[in-house]
């Protein structure tokens, strides 16, 4: 059950692209840390709806379906949703460089 919604939960599928799967690895070796924030926040975006406040989820502007959302202040991961029950992980990045290639 959302406790923020009172709606009952579904369970959402993870696909990885090859850019996130390989700016994840690169992220962690600079940062060991940001391996639990980035697992944390994957939890959160899996419960749909994805409601909880520190994903800060929106669309990317200039974009068709595509969305970010906040690991920390620094990191965003961009996604989109496909299939009705999955959510496609395009990129994991610093800011800047998430949102120049979503």
């Amino acid at each position: 059950m959302n406790t923020l919604t009172g709606k009952r939960q579904e369970t959402m599928k993870i696909k990885l692209t090859n850019r996130f799967e390989k700016q994840y690895a690169a992220l962690i070796r600079d940062d060991r840390l940001l391996r639990s924030s980035v697992q944390k926040t994957l939890t959160y975006l899996l419960d749909f709806p994805p409601a909880h406040p520190s994903l800060r989820i929106k669309r990317i502007q200039g974009t068709d379906g595509v969305y970010e959302c906040s690991v920390n202040m620094d990191v965003r991961i961009t996604f989109e949703f496909i299939a009705g029950e999955t959510i496609l992980l395009r990129n994991v990045d610093h800011h800047d460089q998430a949102l120049k290639r979503p």
